[in-house]
């Protein structure tokens, strides 16, 4: 479930793009905002939010890498990472999405928290760190 979350949160609007003149806005989907964040920590390390936007990028491996570690053919090659560790890069995406709010942030107002596709892709996120987080306890139960 949460694969499929991830998957239609690159699908959904993310970005909003602001109206220009006549030209109406149109909200860009996931996919563009994760290319666009990608060339923005490859090109302008200059904010102090730069390492939580960093965080926040790899993000996406460290899911793709838990989902596979939670799979039971994949169990026993890697460890799930701590479910502090997975709670804490939520609460690191939650805080990316907050920044965007502010006249300072490096998407337009209203920023992403104004599309389904950040909240879609934080969903799965939580779901990785509660199948983290329930993960010792199945094991200890067996």
């Amino acid at each position: 479930m949460a694969l499929g979350l991830w998957l239609l949160s690159l699908w959904l609007p993310t970005l909003p793009t602001p109206s220009i003149g006549e030209i109406a806005g149109t909200p860009l989907p996931g996919a563009y905002l994760l290319a666009k964040s990608l060339v923005m920590a490859l090109y302008l390390p200059q904010s102090i939010q730069y390492p939580l936007h960093l965080i926040s990028l790899a993000g996406n491996v460290v899911f793709l890498r838990e989902l596979l570690a939670l799979l039971p053919r994949w169990q026993g090659r890697w460890r799930v990472w701590p479910a502090w560790a997975l709670g804490a890069l939520v609460l690191c995406h939650v805080h990316v999405g907050w920044r965007t709010l502010s006249p300072d942030g490096q998407v337009p107002l209203p920023g992403v928290l104004s599309q389904p596709g950040y909240f879609v892709w934080l969903a799965a996120f939580v779901l990785i760190w509660l199948a983290a987080w329930c993960q010792p306890r199945q094991a200890a139960a067996s």
